[in-house]
């Protein structure tokens, strides 16, 4: 990643000011002083971008912007369809794979449901080991329109 940064940061200089300069500004004095800056606020900005997009990711958009707004410790009163989704027998089944492999297997199971309930308006308020708790809000609306997908697409499995 530091590489890359690097390369777009020459890239940058050479395509902004090369003609202007004439490229006097490519001294040793320049990678001393200017070069770890550039390579500093670059790395900088690339945690920062990745801890909002993986924050998100975890918490969702909507909790992540209430609480960065402040209206997180505010309660509001509101209508919810709440899903306790479990895994059955993850006891036995850490026993007969490993704890390795089941966290694996869990951290795979969490990724996959993602991108289905937030397609059908899901959000996530909390995962509790192999359990994670889904909210929907409710609506007048008898039956939700899904993101693109008809109703007879949606299967349980």
């Amino acid at each position: 990643m530091t590489v890359v940064i690097v390369i777009v940061g020459l890239s940058l200089q050479i395509a902004l000011y090369a003609e202007s300069l004439q490229l006097r500004w490519l001294t040793a004095h320049w990678f001393k002083t200017t070069l770890p800056w550039i390579v500093a606020i670059g790395l900088t900005m690339s945690v920062m971008v990745g801890v909002v997009i993986e924050t998100a990711r975890l918490i969702g958009g909507p909790l992540l912007a209430s609480i960065v707004l402040g209206t997180y410790q505010r309660p509001v009163r509101e209508q919810l369809i709440v899903m306790f989704l479990d895994l059955a027998d993850s006891t036995s089944l850490a026993e007969k794979l490993g704890e390795l492999r089941v966290h694996d297997l869990i951290t795979r199971f969490f990724f996959d449901i993602d991108e289905p309930i937030h397609d059908h308006g899901g959000s996530f308020l909390s995962y509790v080991g192999d359990e994670v708790i889904v909210t929907w809000a409710i609506t007048d609306d008898p039956a939700p329109q899904c993101r693109g997908r008809q109703r007879s697409d949606v299967r349980i499995v």
